[in-house]
């Protein structure tokens, strides 16, 4: 008698290598989801300790609520026009890089520069750029008015002798 292998060949995987995954996936949106539907079927207000279930009286409040109907009409142009311009600016987007022009690779690399750096990378830059004490963004203010005669705004991007802020310190 010859024993099987519990693999089964290069296309099957054992699901439970999928557990990694899933776990955070149903805690952090699975999970969230069920509650809120059924935190919508019930009275339940923020610090309350007893809650009652009400069915779909609070969908029937909602679809007589001309305030949600305005905002709904928002988000819906929002994601209309947001999804549209997102197809016509990639598509005119990928026509360019794909046509005969000079320097096309380097318009792709340059293309493909901010999805290559990580978003920690990013959110470390920005957080230099906006730190109260050193950051550019202190600069900007501190220089956008002298000191000396206030009533004349100076420009936040050029320096007194002319050189920009990225290339020397913040000393106004």
């Amino acid at each position: 008698m010859t024993r099987r292998s519990r693999y089964a060949g290069p296309g099957h995987v054992p699901l439970w290598l999928f557990l990694p995954t899933l776990i955070p996936v149903i805690a952090l949106s699975v999970v969230p989801l069920v509650q809120g539907l059924w935190m919508g079927f019930t009275d339940y207000t923020l610090g309350a300790t007893q809650t009652r279930f009400i069915w779909f009286e609070n969908f029937a409040r909602m679809m007589r609520d001309s305030q949600f109907w305005g905002s709904f009409g928002v988000g819906a142009i929002w994601t209309l026009s947001v999804t549209a311009g997102v197809v016509i600016l990639g598509m005119g987007l990928a026509l360019l890089l794909n046509a005969r022009l000079p320097l096309q690779g380097l318009a792709r690399v340059l293309v493909l520069i901010p999805w290559a750096i990580p978003p920690i990378i990013k959110g470390v830059i920005w957080r230099l750029v906006y730190h109260p004490q050193a950051g550019q963004s202190c600069c900007w203010r501190a220089c956008k008015t002298s000191p000396t005669n206030s009533s004349k705004p100076r420009s936040s991007m050029v320096r007194p002798r002319g050189r920009y802020f990225g290339l020397s310190p913040c000393r106004c």
